[in-house]
């Protein structure tokens, strides 16, 4: 471990570790914002209370985020995020199929983790993420984790999230991140004006309405089975994550 990530994680620096990951975050999220030829906003949610850290704001959409950072050689696999955080705001519940109750709303935000080192004496940070969004293409098995123990976790995960009071805190497991490629394919998995442009969010909430019973195939943009696949395309371009596999769709 280098004497860089050792003062970062002494914990009398700990409000200095806060403010540089913070300030890391920041540099690589807006400069990728620039690229597509704007400013990316961030607000601090001034009181610890709706549990929301950050609020990004490309000049259209609004995401409140909850953050959180870990070494990247830590063994953490899972972390408390506030239900109210991750559950779909009104306009987006009733297509991804959560019901229209203090157990079904939130505020549409997500939750990004940053696992950060040292690399020639700079700090780089890998980014994850998760929202309602990743956690309905896990529930709609358009993406699937490989491994039974982590979708054991996801169904724990996903159970959770559609009940109980949005005030109360659930366990996410990392399997529930998405690890992107870079920052400039980070944005396109929040939601947010990006460099990589991308529609699979708009798609799956159509995908997930058909299922639901809300939209006739015909409704589609493309018949059932190749919207699967072609979310999943996108997904899978966004991230960097051997250990992802699709759901179910049938080859052409």
């Amino acid at each position: 471990m280098s004497n860089l990530v050792e003062f970062l994680d002494a914990p009398e620096n700990s409000h200095a570790k806060e403010s540089i990951l913070m300030n890391k975050l920041f540099l690589d999220i807006k400069t990728s914002a620039a690229k597509r030829g704007y400013y990316l906003n961030t607000y601090f949610d001034t009181v610890d209370h709706d549990g929301f850290d950050v609020i990004f704001d490309d000049h259209d959409a609004l995401i409140k985020t909850q953050l959180k950072s870990v070494r990247s050689d830590a063994k953490t696999n899972k972390w408390a995020i506030k239900k109210s955080v991750l559950r779909p705001s009104i306009e987006a519940a009733e297509n991804l199929g959560f019901e229209f109750s203090p157990e079904g709303l939130g505020v549409g935000g997500g939750a990004l983790l940053m696992k950060y080192g040292e690399l020639d004496g700079s700090i780089v940070a890998d980014y994850y993420y998760t929202d309602a969004y990743i956690l309905s293409a896990f529930h709609h098995d358009v993406i699937r984790r490989k491994h039974a123990s982590s979708r054991k976790a996801l169904k724990t995960c996903l159970a959770g999230l559609r009940s109980g009071v949005g005030s109360k805190f659930l366990s996410v497991p990392k399997s529930a991140f998405l690890k992107a490629k870079d920052t400039d394919h980070l944005l396109a998995l929040m939601c947010l004006h990006g460099p990589t442009s991308s529609f699979w969010p708009g798609n799956l909430a159509k995908l997930a309405s058909y299922e639901g019973g809300l939209k006739a195939a015909n409704e589609l943009p493309s018949p059932p089975n190749k919207l699967r696949k072609f979310i999943w395309d996108e997904i899978s371009e966004l991230t960097d994550e051997p250990k992802l596999t699709h759901g179910s769709f049938e080859e052409e």
